[in-house]
């Protein structure tokens, strides 16, 4: 969407504005702001836009009341974009982009039959792109009672009639609205060939599925206590509370499809199985936005693309999904099932189902728990398991939950101290003790990550390398080599990231400290496992340079605030 907008915002300055002051300027101006936003320096490209047309009258100039719009809307600064976008769209009604982002500031400000409204615009003046569409379909079951949902689709409807290829979209409303007979009678009628058409499949648990078809499910014990920790900041007291685990099972699961770059498993006739959907508590809120096999979801059921099945193997033990080429979820939902796998009697006999596409750190990582062979999946690739052993993530653990949910922090994923005693007793007993050496001080530096940044990195770093900190990225080390930088070290200090989850290799007496924003999101669920395995890290927040509610957001924290705590800690020797 970044680089569209870039593109309308030129197509903007080919336009009669309704005031040209300073329009040479704004021309050669803008694309600077862009560039800042396409960096997601929304904050920054606000600055300089404001401070580049201070003294004109911007109100009345389409192309930066529009931008600010936009830049304030990604910002999360919802009120302020609402009347820049109100601007932009009174200015120029036939205008795409600016009714899309008015659209979306109503919806993200609750203002459901008005962003519908203005979606459906949007949609009208360019139906190829389908961003608007499907927004209007969401908000039109949101609510289905109102002028604007009528009015959406008795549109849709008529569009779909004089267009067979777009039937799809009606399919997916029939979906979302619970009417899953329709849409049944909807894709037997389809123009498309029954081996490509969608599928509606019902999403079931693992535990409620294995009964009716000759699976086998052992559960392997109770759910686990864990600790909760948000540490003190700003003087506050530290925060504690108690969650439970899943509760931990192996489960063999017969003549099931699983997908490459997917968590869903099908089976063989109309079924998608998933824990986290089939959540009692919490399935509704999850977003499978990011799952390509879906094309829309309900509570209850997902609209699925069809392809054909081409392999086929007798049995495997699924560690392939969603995200598993990102380090925090490879390490937070996937290698932890090992935990439950290796307790299966055949589990060194089994191949573990991998995605391809992986860094090599991850499959480094695997082997160092587990020396089975590997089945690799590239992404897409439909793979039929005739027995797949499955196991269940630690927690309820989304990848991606609604924009509104009500999902609590400490429900967003965390750890057992089993899992993570085990993970760690596997990787040291398989690498060895660090070899002998001057312990040392080492800096994680986040430089080279488009998203949740410490800003002033360089100037921490500055303040640290005198006092003998070694900076390090840890992405251009082997696995063995990132374990033995943590074994070996005596102080970390590292801006939030998923690499802190590889200071289970450390010592239980390394100093840690932990660089953030001032939100800790869902961390109570990394320190309160951390401490029960006796690591001590410390809590250091700054100010968010973006909205406090956006945990991808920037931020930067005073230098002289960082040498304080590190002296604090040295001070513990």
């Amino acid at each position: 969407m970044k680089g569209a907008f870039a593109r309308l915002l030129h197509f903007f300055l080919k336009r009669p504005s309704v005031d040209r002051t300073c329009a040479d300027d704004i021309g050669s101006l803008h694309s600077e702001w862009m560039a800042l936003a396409n960096k997601g320096l929304y904050h920054k490209a606000i600055e300089q836009c404001l401070a580049n047309t201070k003294g004109t009258a911007v109100e009345n100039n389409f192309a930066v009341v529009s931008f600010l719009g936009y830049a304030y809307h990604q910002m999360q600064e919802y009120e302020t974009a609402l009347t820049h976008l109100t601007v932009a769209v009174n200015q120029q009604p036939d205008s795409y982009y600016a009714n899309y982002f008015l659209a979306s500031t109503h919806s993200a400000l609750g203002n459901k039959t008005n962003a519908l409204r203005y979606f459906t615009h949007a949609w009208g003046l360019d139906a190829d792109q389908k961003q608007s569409l499907q927004r209007a379909i969401s908000l039109a079951v949101e609510c289905k009672d109102s002028v604007e949902a009528a009015n959406f689709i008795s549109k849709l409807k008529k569009w779909v009639d004089g267009n067979n290829s777009s039937e799809i979209y009606w399919q997916t409303l029939l979906l979302q609205l619970g009417r899953f007979d329709d849409l049944s009678r909807s894709l037997s009628s389809s123009s498309l060939s029954e081996t490509s058409r969608p599928q509606l499949r019902r999403i079931s648990a693992v535990s409620a599925w294995v009964p009716g078809h000759k699976g086998i499910y052992n559960e392997l014990g109770n759910p686990e206590n864990i600790r909760i920790v948000y540490p003190s900041t700003g003087g506050a007291d530290p925060k504690e509370t108690v969650t439970c685990s899943n509760t931990p099972y192996i489960a063999e699961l017969p003549e099931v499809t699983i997908v490459g770059g997917s968590s869903l498993i099908f089976d063989a006739s109309d079924g998608v199985l998933s824990d986290t959907l089939a959540d009692p508590q919490y399935g509704q809120f999850v977003s499978l936005k990011n799952d390509e096999q879906v094309i829309a979801q309900h509570p209850d059921a997902l609209l699925i693309k069809y392809e054909e099945v081409r392999n086929t193997i007798p049995e495997g033990i699924m560690l392939s999904g969603l995200f598993s080429n990102h380090y925090g979820h490879w390490f937070a939902e996937f290698l932890p099932r090992l935990f439950y796998f290796t307790q299966h009697p055949r589990f060194s006999d089994i191949p573990i189902i991998v995605d391809e596409g992986m860094p090599s750190s991850h499959y480094e990582f695997l082997h160092a728990i587990a020396q089975n062979s590997l089945h690799v999946l590239s992404k897409g690739e439909r793979l039929k398991v005739e027995r797949l052993l499955v196991a269940p993530t630690i927690t309820f653990c989304p990848v991606e939950l609604f924009p509104g949910h009500a999902v609590p922090a400490e429900h967003q994923g965390s750890w057992t101290e089993s899992a993570l005693r085990f993970i760690r007793r596997r990787v040291l007993d398989y690498y060895g003790d660090s070899p002998q050496g001057e312990r040392e001080k080492v800096f994680l530096s986040r430089k080279n990550s488009s998203w949740r940044c410490l800003e002033n990195e360089a100037e921490i770093i500055g303040v640290l390398q005198p006092l003998g900190f070694k900076v390090v990225f840890l992405e251009d080390y082997s696995f063995e080599e990132q374990v033995r930088i943590f074994q070996s070290a005596e102080f970390i200090v590292a801006p939030n990231g998923s690499s802190l989850n590889s200071l289970i290799f450390a010592s239980f007496d390394v100093k840690m400290l932990v660089l953030s924003q001032e939100e800790q999101f869902n961390w109570g669920g990394w320190f309160g496992p951390m401490m029960g395995l006796g690591y001590r890290p410390q809590l250091l927040t700054g100010s968010c340079l973006g909205h406090a509610g956006n945990k991808h957001d920037d931020y930067t924290i005073e230098p002289k605030r960082v040498l304080h705590a590190v002296a604090d800690l040295e001070r513990l020797r």
